[in-house]
C-alpha cells in the first residue's frame, strides 16, 4: 500500500465518521420520522418485576402504566400529560407517575428526543413521602 493510499482511506474514514455523527438537516428528518414510528423504549422493566414480587396487588396497575407507556408518543412533557395526568415532573428530568390511585409512586427520567425512559425508582407512597422529605427525589 502506498502512502497516498492509506492517507485516502484515513480521508474517508474521517468523512465516513463526520457523517455519521454530523447528519445533514433531511437526515435528520427521517431518522426523527423513523423514530415516531417506533414504541417508547423502557429500560429497567426488572424494577418493575422486582417491586411486583415485593407487591403483588400493583401488578395490574403496573403492567397497565407499561403497556399504555410503550404506546405513548411523548416528544415534550404535555404529551405526557395527556397520557397520565397524574404525572409530574421533579427536575433533573425525572417525572413522578402516580400509580394505582396514588398507593404506588414510579419515578422515572425521560428522554424525549431519544424516546427513552428509565425507571429509576417504584415506591410505595409512604418510601415516596421518606425519600421526598428528604429532597432525594431528583437524585435518583
Amino acid at each position: 500500500m502506498t502512502e497516498q493510499s492509506s492517507h485516502i482511506k484515513t480521508f474517508f474514514s474521517k468523512k465516513n465518521i463526520f457523517l455519521y455523527f454530523y447528519p445533514t438537516n433531511c437526515e435528520v428528518m427521517k431518522i426523527s420520522s423513523i423514530l415516531k414510528l417506533l414504541d417508547m423504549v423502557i429500560i429497567s422493566r426488572p424494577v418493575l418485576r422486582d417491586f411486583i414480587a415485593r407487591y403483588p396487588l400493583s401488578a395490574n396497575a403496573l403492567n397497565n402504566w407499561y403497556t399504555q407507556t410503550v404506546k405513548g408518543d411523548w416528544g415534550q412533557f404535555a404529551d405526557i400529560k395527556n397520557t397520565w395526568n397524574s404525572c409530574d415532573a421533579i427536575g433533573n428530568d425525572r417525572y413522578v407517575f402516580d400509580i394505582a390511585g396514588n398507593n404506588y409512586r414510579l419515578i422515572a427520567m425521560i428522554h424525549f428526543k431519544k424516546r427513552t425512559l428509565y425507571i429509576r425508582r417504584v415506591l410505595t407512597h409512604k418510601e415516596y413521602d421518606v425519600l421526598n422529605k428528604r429532597g432525594e427525589l431528583n437524585t435518583l
